[in-house]
């Protein structure tokens, strides 16, 4: 796991999510005012064994870095039928990990002021198939109608192949790039209806 920061060796998105977004709030205030903040170990060892326990996680690793250094978590075991305890050196399959990730720098970024949801990803990629009616929200919530080259055969031959293999992300993108979006209208997310409680 070393070279990722942190990963989970289970699937709850909302562990995922929640830790993802405490980690990066830490690390925003400790950028921010270094001296205000300190983190005790004890205490962040404390809250993933509580967290990964309450959300049946088998098994978690954290890396947090700050302007104080590093500090490691880690709970449980690699899987439900492997024992081996969860190391800080273990590698993980970052799968869908890295749209929470993902959305939590981008989140940031809008935060800070430097993209903003609503605008078109033709401003920042004019390659980008229909990309004048594609928001950077249509993106995080996958409602941008564009084709997913992980469901292309050619990707997933070459990746039975060669499982080793390193992607440059140009290269995904031109597979993607390659095909007609899915829908010629993204879609926006639909406004929810408000629910009445009796």
């Amino acid at each position: 796991m070393g070279k990722f920061g942190w990963g989970f060796c289970g699937s709850d998105a909302f562990f995922r999510m929640g830790l993802a977004t405490a980690l990066s709030t830490i690390s925003a205030a400790l950028a921010q005012e270094p001296k205000a903040l300190t983190v005790d170990p004890v205490a962040l060892q404390a809250t993933l064994d509580t967290m990964a326990a309450e959300m049946l996680v088998p098994g978690a690793a954290m890396l947090l870095r700050t302007p104080q250094g590093e500090f490691t978590a880690t709970f449980g075991v690699r899987g439900l039928n492997d024992p081996t305890p969860v190391t800080i050196d273990d590698h993980i399959r970052i799968g869908s990990n890295t749209k929470t990730w993902t959305g939590t720098v981008i989140l940031q970024l809008v935060e800070e002021g430097r993209i903003a949801l609503d605008d078109k990803v033709s401003k920042y990629r004019a390659d980008v198939p229909n990309g004048d009616n594609i928001t950077i929200e249509m993106l995080l919530n996958m409602r941008s109608g564009l084709f997913s080259y992980s469901s292309t055969f050619a990707l997933n031959d070459a990746l039975d192949r060669t499982p080793d293999r390193v992607w440059d992300p140009e290269e995904l993108l031109a597979i993607a790039f390659a095909r007609r979006p899915i829908s010629s209208r993204a879609k926006a997310a639909p406004t929810p209806t408000p629910t009445r409680c009796y």
